[in-house]
């Protein structure tokens, strides 16, 4: 949402966030007006695993009234700032509190069904929820007056498996292609950004972590393995750690090693594979510069797993188990997509693909479109 917003408000408009967690830090280290509300997230265990149970526990009964109480501050948000239009990034109590006040509203979505992972333990409940959380969410989906899809057009599509659409989406659905601050046509080319970052010829890993919980686990145990990489290949890591100034990152041999790059689309430009979780926003930034990937899906978390699984079956990527992540089941996937060369072919055709769309213009015009109404 941060490059459509940077959009809007660079083209005058004004523009007001309203988040909880992690994003909170994010959006005030933007710069961008921001409100707080009540939080809804996953727990995760000590292995960066979704926590399904506990969070079950948690959040259960409590979730309607979380909800409830997100809708309630979303009302008095909007009541106080009068927007002409809602824009909500996959939140139901924002699209309920736009339609109790009578305002359009468009949705940012790419997971329409929520699965519960299908262990022994949680197959009833998965059952349950599968049966009937897609005909209810479905329903609250519904009630957005557009709803634009960060992903691509088939044949092309990354989360094919999270998208089946309910019937009374399909007509204001429609796929932008990937949401990025940056086209990959527009950033610099890759070996001046090489040089840049002090990097040579060979092939470049780039790893890349966000800063929540689920990637602590990973996080430590990539940092291990980029202590001992290969001297052939050169290896850059974001720990996620954003406010810390590129500058103080480990710098030594053929490592790389930051708190936080500023313009991650820059080193994805740059490199020849790209690792780390399948986040629907990273892979699609991949995607726009036509990168191959190896993906960490976090444990239990099943639109990641689809995400993965749909990237590999585009032949992109290359889908790891965090059960299996070692130095040398990540090694043999990185020598896979850069031995063979099909991967990188591929990516780069998607790639071209991705470089037609322009989803944050597009996005800016159906809210321009809404706001003249």
């Amino acid at each position: 949402m941060y490059p459509i917003a940077k959009k809007m408000s660079r083209d005058g408009s004004s523009v007001l966030f309203s988040t909880y967690g992690d994003a909170i830090g994010l959006v005030r280290r933007e710069g961008l007006p921001i409100v707080e509300s009540p939080t809804l997230a996953l727990d995760f265990g000590g292995n960066g695993a979704v926590d399904v149970r506990w969070s079950l526990v948690k959040y259960g009964a409590r979730a309607v009234f979380t909800i409830l109480e997100q809708v309630a501050s979303e009302i008095r948000c909007i009541r106080t700032y009068s927007p002409d239009v809602v824009l909500s990034d996959t939140r139901i109590s924002t699209i309920l509190a736009a339609k109790i006040l009578g305002l359009p509203v468009i949705l940012i979505l790419n997971q329409f069904q929520v699965l519960v992972p299908r262990g022994r333990r949680l197959l009833t409940i998965s059952r349950l929820v599968d049966a009937g959380a897609l005909a209810l969410i479905g329903r609250l989906w519904s009630l957005s007056d557009r709803v634009m899809i960060p992903d691509l057009p088939p044949p092309f599509t990354v989360s094919l498996l999270n998208l089946q659409v309910p019937s009374g989406l399909l007509k204001k659905a429609e796929l932008i292609g990937p949401i990025v601050e940056k086209r990959c046509q527009d950033l610099p080319e890759s070996e001046e950004i090489r040089k840049k970052y002090g990097l040579d010829d060979r092939p470049l890993v780039f790893v890349s972590f966000g800063g929540s919980q689920a990637e602590e686990f990973l996080k430590e145990k990539m940092v291990k393995i980029a202590m001992d990489f290969p001297r052939d290949m050169q290896l850059v890591v974001s720990l996620g750690q954003p406010g810390n100034h590129v500058g103080r990152g480990l710098s030594t041999g053929n490592l790389r090693v930051y708190p936080w790059i500023p313009s991650q689309l820059e080193m994805i430009k740059a490199c020849d594979v790209m690792v780390g979780r399948a986040g629907h926003s990273t892979i699609m930034q991949a995607v726009s510069c036509g990168k191959p990937m190896v993906l960490v899906p976090i444990p239990n978390h099943t639109e990641q797993l689809s995400n993965a699984l749909g990237a590999q079956r585009l032949g992109i990527a290359r889908a790891l188990r965090q059960e299996e992540f070692n130095r040398t089941s990540l090694l043999s996937e990185i020598k896979t997509i850069l031995e063979f060369r099909s991967y990188g072919r591929r990516a780069a055709e998607v790639g071209g693909f991705a470089q037609r769309f322009d989803a944050v213009g597009r996005v800016v015009e159906a809210v321009t479109a809404f706001a003249r109404k």
